[in-house]
């Protein structure tokens, strides 16, 4: 277990008028800083340093371990309760508050789910946790679920499930750490804040996390004024319409500076378009792209409001799609079922045939598919091990294939 205590003397009695506070957090790897470069590239440190500029943090402690779940950040109770799940009394809740936060945040974005604990055991431990840091009049946030590619897409649909439960169960009090990482597609992490072991972040990413903890005033608990709820891109003929939801969650701002940015590799962005808005300006906007770069195009939103900066999540938008292709294929864990899936660029009836290496055809069947990402699903019951060829074919005469091994 690493334990970091952060001192800032040079700040401390300055901040002592101004009620500075302690932070705790607790949690599991990325709350330790893991996929970050240095300590001090970490999203907790980053979001420590920040406050503790402002005035007001004064020390900040970490008690977050690698590997944990929910069942060891519970409180010491718990163990009485449920022998068989023992909470770390020294990195668990109630630690962190003995040692005296005023603010805690919680961060365990996906061990519960990877472990096999359901989604509701893992809601309700974290209620447990926030319960007992509110019961003594202290502030607690949540952070939501966070992506990873090492899990089967069923527990990647649970962890955006989680998403989504924990933004309705804790509110102004959750920390979104899903959107502004997440592929919206495959729901792993976005190529450009990817540590590179399918689970951790980079320091871009830990980057994001700490705006997201800036922007939420966790030491204040006041949120900046506007935030995003929404944003989508999609292709109008040759354009690109975007379109985007804000809330007023806080105090009306005199204005605010929006800008619409967009990259061609993910990572380095320029804005395209800016307005200055308010509370009285439509919540609900949209601009339309009428320049777009070849290829690929990722899109996001950047908020300056009181001399603070926030960011909406990345869109990313492949090329239109004119032709069927094979984006990808895999197989069941048994081995037993081939799962295809294709890019369309309308609803369509595909053939699917399998061959040997030796061109003597296996399988023949015919799909409904729909336009856009469509996954079709082959029985390979009969199939001895070896090399394959998949062949799809469209209605409209389009022709791909892919090649894949059956263990």
């Amino acid at each position: 277990m690493r334990v970091r205590l952060a001192l800032s003397f040079s700040l401390l009695l300055w901040s002592i008028a101004i009620h500075a506070q302690i932070l705790g957090v607790i949690g599991s790897s990325t709350a330790a800083g893991y996929g970050a470069s240095a300590p001090d590239s970490a999203w907790v440190h980053r979001t420590a340093k920040y406050y503790m500029n402002l005035g007001q943090l004064s020390a900040y402690i970490d008690l977050a371990v690698s590997g944990y779940t929910t069942f060891k950040g519970m409180p010491d109770s718990y163990a009485l309760q449920h022998p068989p799940q023992t909470p770390d009394s020294s990195a668990n809740v109630s630690q962190i508050l003995r040692l005296g936060s005023d603010v805690v945040v919680i961060a365990f974005p996906s061990n519960d789910i990877s472990a096999g604990f359901t989604l509701t055991q893992f809601l309700s431990n974290l209620r447990t946790m926030y319960d007992s840091v509110t019961t003594l009049g202290k502030r607690c946030y949540v952070t939501t679920t966070q992506p990873r590619e090492d899990l089967s897409p069923t527990d990647r649909q649970t962890l955006k499930q989680g998403r989504d439960s924990i933004l309705a169960e804790f509110g102004t009090q959750a920390l979104n750490f899903w959107d502004s990482v997440t592929d919206p597609v495959s729901l792993g992490i976005l190529p450009q804040y990817s540590a590179g072991d399918g689970i951790h972040f980079n320091d871009a990413g830990h980057a994001v996390l700490a705006r997201i903890a800036n922007a939420a005033g966790i030491m204040t608990g006041t949120p900046l004024p506007l935030v995003f709820t929404g944003f989508t891109a999609q292709w109008q003929q040759e354009n690109v319409l975007l379109q985007w939801t804000l809330a007023l969650i806080g105090s009306d701002p005199n204005s605010a500076l929006l800008e619409i940015q967009r990259s061609g590799d993910g990572r380095s962005f320029g804005t395209i378009y800016q307005d200055n808005i308010s509370a009285h300006s439509p919540l609900l906007s949209s601009w339309t792209d009428d320049h777009c770069l070849p290829g690929r195009n990722y899109y996001r939103l950047r908020l300056t409001q009181e001399g603070k900066e926030s960011f909406s999540t990345i869109v990313t938008l492949n090329p239109p799609v004119t032709k069927m292709s094979i984006n990808k294929v895999y197989l069941s864990a048994d081995n037993t079922v081939l799962t295809a899936e294709l890019i369309l660029p309308s609803q369509s009836k595909v053939s699917a045939s399998i061959m040997n290496m030796s061109g003597q055809s296996l399988y023949r069947e015919s799909y409904n598919a729909s336009a856009g990402t469509a996954t079709i699903r082959i029985p390979l019951l009969n199939f001895v091990k070896g090399e394959y060829i998949l062949w799809i074919r469209t209605d409209q005469g389009d022709k791909a294939v892919k090649a894949f091994v059956r263990l």
